[in-house]
């Protein structure tokens, strides 16, 4: 892929790399070692305090703002706001993501994130909500079925959707899963009409 981003690309060039998923990958498991955890979900709390983020709110985002979290500046710092009506799982996620941000902030603390930004922060949220080494482990303990997947939602505290993509990242058996989504808009109306 062909990174395009002046942020992104100015990351890497901070830390003496040409690919931004291994930087972010690479920052993440350092954020990581703050903490170090066996076994429960990742104490995103305590890594956000590492980061410079103060507050983390939970209040309900309009879906005008199109996104599950946002990072905010403040008095040196950041606060994060997550969507309160999305499920603990994804706002779990939506708290990692934004910790993920703090990463570019730093580069450059102004600039509106892009769409590979984005990519990018849920690359590192995987990470950080579903470390590598764990996540691994995890699954090289189980065989890989939709119980395992849902034991690992469990386990680290993410959606069962979050704890399927990462295992079909991590595993070495041929395996794949299919997510499908029914769009949500404010005109769809269901009619149960008699004939």
């Amino acid at each position: 892929m062909t990174w395009h981003d002046p942020v992104v690309l100015k990351l890497c060039r901070q830390h003496g790399a040409s690919d931004p998923t291994t930087v972010i990958v690479s920052l993440c498991s350092r954020l990581l070692e703050e903490c170090p955890t066996d076994r429960g979900p990742t104490p995103l709390k305590v890594l956000a305090s590492v980061q410079g983020i103060r507050n983390i709110h939970r209040e309900p985002i309009s879906l005008a703002a199109g996104c599950s979290g946002l990072l905010v500046p403040k008095d040196g710092g950041y606060e994060v706001t997550v969507d309160a009506d999305e499920p603990a799982e994804r706002q779990n996620f939506s708290v990692a993501h934004e910790i993920v941000h703090t990463f570019f902030r730093e580069v450059s603390p102004y600039t509106s994130p892009s769409l590979e930004e984005e990519g990018l922060c849920n690359v590192g949220a995987a990470e950080l909500t579903m470390p590598e080494v764990r996540f691994g482990a995890f699954l090289r303990s189980r065989r890989l079925c939709l119980a395992t997947i849902d034991l690992a939602g469990t386990e680290f505290a993410v959606s069962f959707e979050a704890a399927g993509r990462r295992g079909m990242a991590l595993t070495h058996d041929a395996a794949c899963i299919f997510v499908a989504a029914v769009p949500q808009t404010g005109g769809q109306e269901l009619s149960n009409k008699d004939e």
